[in-house]
C-alpha cells in the first residue's frame, strides 16, 4: 500500500506541475489547439467568471489549422504579451493571416490568459454603441487604422484641426471614424503611432459628439461653401490614447 500510495502521489505532483509548468507560449499554443471552448476554460484567468461569454463567442468554434506563437514579452511584473500569427481562410477562399495578442499573468496554478483583454471584450458591443451614441467617454479596445476620411464634418477644413482614424471592434466590425484633436499631446502621440498606415491594437476613450459640438464641427467645415455630408452619424471623438496594445492594467 505504501508503495502504491507513493507512486499515486508522485503521479499528481508530476501531473499538475505539468500544467504549472508550461511557458508562456506553451499556454498559448495548447489554447489554440483546444476542441472546444471547454478546453480552452483551464487556460484562461476567471474561467467560472468569463465561461458564459466563452460559450457564447465559441459555440461554433474551429480551432485555427496553422498558427505560429512568437516569443513572450515583458509587459508587467508578473505579466507577458506573447503574439500570435493564425492563417485561415477568408469568404473568397484565399489564405489570410492575423497576429493575435495574448495577454498572460503568472499564478500559482502557471501561467494564465486575460481573455477578456487578449479577444478585445467591451462592455458595449459595436452595435450597442452605434445605436446608444453615448455622449459620456467610455474605454474601448478597438482596432484602429490612420484614416483620411473627414467627410463627416465637411472635409478639408477639419483635417487642418483634427486627425482621423478607422476604429473597429475586436471582431472588425466598424464602429465609426473617430477623430481626435492633432494639438492634443494624444493626439501627437496617437499619430505617431499609427503613421505607418498599418492596423494596430488600441485601448481608447471614445463618445459622440455633443449637438452643439456636432453643430460647431459642421459650421467649421462648411466654411467656403463645401457640404457637410450626412455621414455625420459615423463620426465619434476620441477622448484619451490609454495605450497602445489592449493590455491596461
Amino acid at each position: 500500500m505504501g508503495l502504491l500510495r507513493y507512486l499515486f502521489l508522485a503521479f499528481v505532483a508530476v501531473s499538475v506541475l505539468g500544467c504549472g509548468s508550461k511557458t508562456p507560449e506553451q499556454v498559448v499554443e495548447s489554447y489554440l489547439k483546444a476542441k472546444d471552448w471547454q478546453e480552452r476554460l483551464k487556460y484562461v484567468l476567471e474561467a467560472e467568471r468569463v465561461k458564459p461569454a466563452m460559450e457564447k463567442r465559441y459555440r461554433e468554434y474551429t480551432p485555427p489549422e496553422k498558427f505560429k506563437v512568437n516569443p513572450p514579452k515583458q509587459i508587467k511584473d508578473q505579466w507577458v504579451e506573447v503574439d500570435a500569427v493564425i492563417w485561415g481562410k477568408n469568404a473568397f477562399g484565399t489564405e489570410v493571416s492575423n497576429t493575435a495578442q495574448y495577454y498572460l499573468q503568472k499564478t500559482t496554478d502557471g501561467y494564465k490568459i486575460d481573455w477578456e483583454a487578449s479577444i478585445g471584450q467591451n462592455s458595449l458591443t459595436a452595435a450597442a454603441f452605434k445605436a446608444q451614441r453615448p455622449k459620456e467617454p467610455l474605454k474601448f479596445r478597438l482596432l484602429g487604422t490612420l484614416s483620411d476620411n473627414y467627410s463627416p464634418f465637411g472635409g478639408n477644413y477639419v483635417s487642418e484641426t483634427h486627425w482621423s482614424v478607422a476604429l473597429k471592434d475586436g471582431d472588425e466590425n466598424f464602429i465609426a471614424y473617430g477623430y481626435i484633436t492633432k494639438d492634443l499631446e494624444d493626439g501627437k502621440k496617437l499619430y505617431e503611432l499609427l503613421k505607418d498606415g498599418e492596423t494596430h491594437h488600441l485601448t481608447l476613450t471614445v463618445r459622440y459628439p455633443s449637438d452643439f459640438e456636432l453643430e460647431e464641427l459642421k459650421n467649421y467645415g462648411s466654411r467656403g461653401g463645401i457640404r457637410v455630408f450626412s455621414g455625420s452619424r459615423d463620426a465619434a471623438l476620441i477622448e484619451k490614447f490609454v495605450c497602445d496594445g489592449w493590455f491596461d492594467k
